[in-house]
């Protein structure tokens, strides 16, 4: 029988997120797919960098105490988890033709894709969950690094094509980003290191970010 949830432990360090796993007999990723755990997220666990909270801390305790009885019976993934390849490969689609080079453009050629597309924009910022939901023309975007913990950061108005939250204007830097490694930067990886680090830092410089942005597009891309 599962203990009362008064006894469950309310930290969880990185030890025993890793014990608990290997408990499963389970690799990270088997554990991430089989418990609808983000791999990232679980990775960021496991070295301490993030701790578990929330429900994510709930359901670590109940797999430490009965990990076969919560294997039996969770049989499905919440949809915000998961990275839809999809987005990401229809806003692929459209910064390889190289015709829309900012935001609004892409957004007013592309109504029909456009939810898609932020999401991808979304997951881009290393946001493993994710939500949206729309109502007479407006999207509005939900992200965390937790399940239980989703906040707004963006509003799109369809009609207006104005985005607006949070995350706007780092949103838009964004897909200018990917459009540069997905064009300019592309040959960039045959050149010497001097050579591609200088054209990597022009994009930087032109757009008006710093390294550790760029870098967490590129990693998350």
């Amino acid at each position: 029988m599962l203990k009362k949830q008064s006894e469950l432990s309310l930290h969880i360090s990185p030890e025993d997120v890793k014990r608990i796993r290997e408990k499963t007999e389970m690799t990270q990723k088997d554990f991430s797919e089989t418990f609808g755990v983000n791999l990232s997220t679980l990775r960021h666990w496991e070295r301490g960098d993030r701790s578990p909270s929330g429900a994510s801390l709930i359901l670590l305790n109940l797999i430490d105490k009965a990990p076969r009885e919560i294997y039996s019976i969770l049989d499905a993934h919440p949809e915000e988890k998961m990275n839809n390849p999809d987005d990401k490969q229809a806003l692929k689609e459209i910064v390889i033709a190289g015709e829309l080079q900012d935001f609004y453009s892409m957004a007013k050629a592309n109504p029909e894709k456009i939810k898609q597309i932020i999401l991808a924009l979304i997951t881009a910022n290393g946001f493993p969950y994710k939500n949206a939901t729309e109502s007479n023309g407006v999207i509005e975007f939900y992200a965390g690094h937790e399940q239980s913990a989703l906040n707004l950061i963006l509003t799109f108005d369809a009609r207006s094509l104005i985005l607006s939250g949070s995350l706007s204007k780092t949103i838009e830097k964004t897909y200018l980003v990917i459009d540069a490694i997905e064009n300019e930067l592309s040959s960039a990886m045959y050149l010497p290191h001097e050579m591609r680090q200088a054209r990597i830092n022009s994009v930087i410089n032109r757009i008006g970010i710093d390294a550790s942005f760029y870098s967490t597009i590129l990693r998350n891309w």
